[in-house]
């Protein structure tokens, strides 16, 4: 602040005048009047421009000799008691004639004898002299400084002038606070900020700066500080976010990218290229990724060839599944050859019919890489075609049947119940009632719904589709539509009979 700076420089002249008083003491102390007058002349004429003259006061406090430059008008009796008082140097305010009537600081150091203070050297020093400080000269425009008793009633100024003294020291320093920053008004109104330091025991230095430009040069102040933070914290901003980009954000996105691009074990996780630039985070991290994902291409190398090894199991289960079904359905064909009886040769060709309707049903399970669906189409196709060709021979040109069937997948699990369904009622019409004529008239249409939902509708001209003296052949096709999750309909209209299934099939027809 300006007071502290300025008490900084007066306080070093203080000291520069304690150690010289200090030097001469012993030149004018026992010497004679004239020898004393030298002795300051001299000394005033070589320690320039802060000093007034130089003086020398016996033990009562009368002056003893001076330079002619100490000024007139000056009593040294406060000087003396303060020095008497404080035992050492002091300082005291009062008012000289030289070079003109303004005020002054007079500066003692007693010289100590065996009876006590025996004399005192002083020096006095104008005020106006201290102006001319380096201190002094960067005040503010405006400003204003004064040296000032402790309790006194006036102040001198240094520089600036009397105009701006608060009210309370222009009324008698009654209130002047000590060692304190305040705002007070002056005589005139105007608002000041004032620094009160204590200069010495009993002088104090007081500066003033008016308020308003003051606080203009704050508020300008302010702004310009506050622009600097402003920008520097925009600057830093910038910084980190370029900072964060190239450090992280960008390894990051690099990282992201060789992440997405990892297919399994068909295309294995490959490190960016930066990796070894990146951040030993994102080092980690990408190693250990590369741990794990060389662990999940191992475990899905080993599932593969556990799926692959129960496929080939499947195929082979159905294979021989449909190799047994065939020496079965064989070995009923010779029993049939055997039985003279029609009922029960009919009975076992029937059975022949069943066995041979599974045996294809697992053929195809077998001839498919996917084991889980079967292609309907086909497989209804071959299925009434090798049922068509087990007709005895005087009725297959009596048989016709015709089948309508989408190219689709269905599950296992609803391809199994379709296909046996059908393959009942196209038995039961091959191998019609003792009574009924011969010959077999079947239209079977599969559609399919676009809300998820399958139709089957089976058309004969000639018969029932379902017989009534044989149980089974309902129980069958009924336990068929259940397994199906379907609802049965059988309708008799005056061009047909009709059987009419409707069930539902899951999204993309495989489970």
């Amino acid at each position: 602040m300006l007071a502290d700076a300025v008490l900084r420089e007066q306080a070093t002249v203080l000291a520069a005048t304690q150690q010289l008083l200090t030097a001469l003491a012993p030149q004018v102390a026992s010497a004679s009047s004239p020898a004393c007058d030298r002795s300051l002349i001299e000394k005033i004429v070589s320690t320039g421009k802060y000093f007034g003259g130089f003086f020398l006061l016996d033990q009562i406090g009368h002056l003893k000799c001076s330079t002619g430059r100490s000024g007139g008008g000056f009593s040294p009796s406060a000087l003396f008691e303060s020095v008497k008082t404080t035992g050492g140097f002091s300082v005291a305010l009062t008012t000289v004639e030289f070079p003109e009537s303004r005020g002054a600081l007079l500066a003692g150091l007693p010289i100590a004898g065996n009876d006590g203070i025996v004399a005192t050297v002083g020096a006095t020093m104008p005020v106006a002299a201290f102006a001319s400080m380096p201190g002094y000269g960067r005040m503010p425009e405006g400003s204003a400084v004064w040296i000032l008793p402790r309790g006194g009633d006036r102040a001198v100024n240094i520089v600036g002038g009397d105009e701006l003294l608060p009210q309370p020291v222009a009324g008698g320093l009654s209130t002047a606070r000590t060692d304190s920053v305040f705002e007070s008004g002056t005589q005139s109104g105007e608002q000041v900020f004032y620094a009160v330091r204590p200069l010495t025991d009993s002088l104090l230095l007081m500066a003033a700066l008016p308020a308003s430009p003051t606080i203009s040069h704050a508020d300008a102040d302010f702004a310009f500080r506050l622009t600097q933070i402003v920008l520097l914290l925009g600057l830093s901003v910038l910084v980190v976010t370029f900072g964060a980009h190239y450090s992280v954000l960008k390894p990051l996105r690099m990282l992201g990218n060789a992440f997405r691009s990892y297919g399994g074990s068909e295309v294995p996780f490959t490190p960016p290229p930066g990796l070894p630039a990146m951040p030993a985070e994102l080092r980690r991290l990408a190693r250990r990724f590369v741990e794990v994902t060389e662990t999940v291409t191992d475990r899905e190398v080993k599932l593969k060839e556990l799926l692959t090894q129960r496929d080939q199991l499947v195929h082979e289960i159905h294979h021989r599944v449909k190799n047994n079904l065939q020496i079965v359905s064989s070995m009923l064909s010779l029993q049939a050859h055997r039985i003279r009886h029609p009922v029960a040769r009919s009975a076992i060709h029937v059975a022949r019919e069943r066995i041979v309707a599974l045996m294809l049903l697992h053929q195809h399970m077998y001839r498919r890489q996917e084991v889980r669906a079967i292609e309907i189409q086909s497989f209804l196709n071959e299925l009434v075609t090798q049922l068509a060709g087990m007709a005895d021979d005087e009725d297959r040109d009596l048989v016709s049947i015709d089948i309508i069937a989408p190219p689709m997948e269905l599950s296992t699990d609803q391809a199994g119940p379709l296909g046996l369904m059908i393959a009942e009622i196209v038995i039961n019409c091959l191998n019609p009632e003792p009574a009924a004529a011969h010959g077999c008239s079947l239209r079977i249409e599969l559609l399919l719904h676009p809300e998820g939902r399958g139709e089957l509708l089976i058309r004969s001209e000639t018969r029932p589709l379902l017989s009534d003296s044989d149980g089974l052949s309902q129980t069958l096709v009924r336990g068929f539509v259940q397994q199906l999750g379907g609802k049965l309909e059988l309708a008799r209209r005056p061009a047909d009979f009709c059987l009419k299934v409707v069930f539902p099939i899951p999204t993309g027809g495989v489970d």
